[in-house]
């Protein structure tokens, strides 16, 4: 009973020591990994890997386990430059990693970053020698089955990128099978789910069905950035180097549809039979993938229209989509209002003014980039109208705006010296509590719905009704001080739970051993008594 005693009570001096240092001297490197994952889950690649070189360059924050934290940061540096194509960068951060040599994180994970940047390269010798040399790595003790997925799941990853596909099934279900036990938990079966709908990717690749193959693996990436136990893994960045690989291949595809379609155009209109030419030019914007092939559509509309007789006008059905928008610009659900807008411009995107219209209600969520796009093309199809003037004055306007944003100036929160640009999509409640989109309490929440809330219906549906309710409230709160108040004090503990859950866990069981390590105390005395 006394050696139990002596245990616990160490330990009760190690976690108070831990709770009664300073914040720096803790393992705050957890947090700029934390930064790390948001940027990369933003799509901010770049941003990631400069606050991930500004992190490195002072030394991770904390003594708690930092040299683990170094070589955390060296991968994911490692992958944010994956997915930049800095493939020098990529080596030296392996190289890193495999020179520790730790057991806390162990090489593999610099030769698996090595094998796949070598696989986007197409560099087929190399992409085997770096997985046989991690093959060959003694894999025994803890986390052994960890190891081995991990290794078939990134050589399958380095397999797809270079269409091996037979190899790359062959990995995807070696990994499946292995059995982690209770150490992976909740992340090896989110991993395992993601790895499922990569081997379905795999099956439509050779049924011919690259698209269905492509939505296959935007889930898998989901699934891997989102599912339960895996938000703070980097594992996800595989999976997008697949779906950007298999997104370009679409791109090309639909750019030969796109050209058959104008080249079917134009030759319908050199023919004489206008009515035809302006269809397809319709059907060339509705499916076209890039602003030129829209522009060019349009343009096509544009100079065959006031020649048609009788003209288009505005198809019911399309009306009905816009008159429908109306009640949800009252409410300010301008997602929804322009997704009506959207459906309109499927069946009708000749109709100028709906382009005008669904350009201002991008101004309003501050999509200044689609915006000045919409209003380009209400003045393509309408470049005398009589809001033309109205139109390019909106451009101007939105300009510096675009400037700023392009520069990084836009939105942006301090983290080390860096910034990182959050999406835009407005939390009206927040905003209005906290007085600014730019609060980085209004990023904490809006981080969180995009990560956890959008993924899946649930939490969509909730988000959708958040849009609907909220926007009369927020105009309440920003007229009345006192309510700002109220609803900051509700909503700061929720971010401080979203932001830190690690040291609010940390804070319950650091309570727990301090009142257990006060009983073994006053036992001890009690027995010298």
């Amino acid at each position: 009973m006394k050696t139990l005693r002596k245990i616990i009570l160490a330990m009760c001096v190690v976690l108070s020591g831990l709770i009664v240092l300073p914040p720096q001297a803790r393992a705050d490197w957890v947090q700029d990994v934390n930064e790390i994952t948001r940027l990369m889950q933003a799509g901010d690649y770049a941003g990631a890997e400069q606050f991930s070189t500004a992190c490195l360059a002072s030394g991770p924050r904390g003594i708690l386990f930092s040299g683990t934290g170094t070589l955390l940061i060296h991968h994911w540096r490692g992958r944010a430059r994956l997915l930049l194509g800095n493939f020098a960068g990529v080596t030296e951060d392996a190289e890193v990693i495999i020179r520790a040599d730790s057991s806390f994180f162990p090489p593999d994970a610099g030769y698996a970053l090595r094998g796949v940047a070598k696989a986007l390269q197409r560099d087929v010798p190399g992409v085997t020698q770096e997985f046989d040399t991690l093959a060959k790595l003694d894999k025994s003790g803890m986390g052994e089955n960890l190891r081995k997925g991990g290794f078939h799941a990134e050589r399958a990853i380095a397999r797809l990128l270079g269409d091996d596909l037979e190899g790359a099934d062959a990995d995807l279900k070696a990994a499946i099978a292995i059995d982690y036990g209770f150490v992976g938990g909740d992340h090896m079966a989110s991993s395992k789910k993601a790895w499922a709908e990569m081997r379905v990717a795999i099956e439509k690749l050779n049924d011919g069905a690259n698209s269905q193959a492509h939505e296959a693996f935007v889930r898998a990436r989901t699934i891997m950035a989102t599912g339960p136990g895996i938000s703070n893994s980097s594992d996800f960045v595989l999976a997008q180097l697949l779906v950007n690989k298999y997104a370009r291949q679409q791109v090309r595809q639909q750019a030969v549809v796109e050209d058959e379609l104008l080249l079917q155009a134009q030759q319908q209109l050199n023919g004489g039979n206008r009515a035809e030419a302006f269809r397809l030019y319709a059907q060339a914007f509705v499916k076209g993938g890039s602003s030129a092939t829209q522009n060019k559509a349009l343009g096509g509309m544009a100079l065959i229209h006031p020649t048609l007789n009788p003209r288009p006008g505005l198809p019911e059905e399309a009306r009905r989509f816009l008159v429908q928008s109306r009640s949800f610009v009252a409410e300010k659900n301008y997602p929804k209002a322009i997704e009506l807008y959207d459906s309109a411009l499927k069946i009708a995107p000749w109709w100028a003014s709906a382009h005008f219209d669904k350009a201002l209600l991008l101004e309003q969520m501050g999509r200044y980039a689609q915006a000045t796009q919409s209003m380009k093309h209400h003045l393509l199809l309408a470049p005398a109208g009589e809001q033309a003037r109205e139109a390019q004055d909106k451009i101007y306007e939105w300009e510096p705006r675009l400037e700023r944003e392009a520069s990084g100036e836009s939105i942006r929160l301090k983290a080390r010296g860096v910034a990182a640009t959050p999406s835009t999509s407005e939390c009206f409640i927040a905003t209005a509590a906290y007085g600014s989109a730019l609060d980085p309490h209004v990023a904490t929440l809006r981080s969180f719905r995009d990560a956890h809330l959008l993924d899946n219906a649930g939490g969509r549906w909730f988000v959708a009704r958040y849009y609907e309710l909220s926007p009369p409230f927020a105009d309440y709160l920003r007229g009345h001080a006192a309510a700002r108040s109220v609803v900051r004090a509700l909503l700061t503990p929720l971010v401080l739970l979203i932001a830190y859950p690690w040291q609010a866990l940390a804070s319950v069981l650091a309570a727990g051993v301090l009142l257990l390590g006060g009983w073994c105390m006053r036992g001890r005395l009690s027995g010298h008594a």
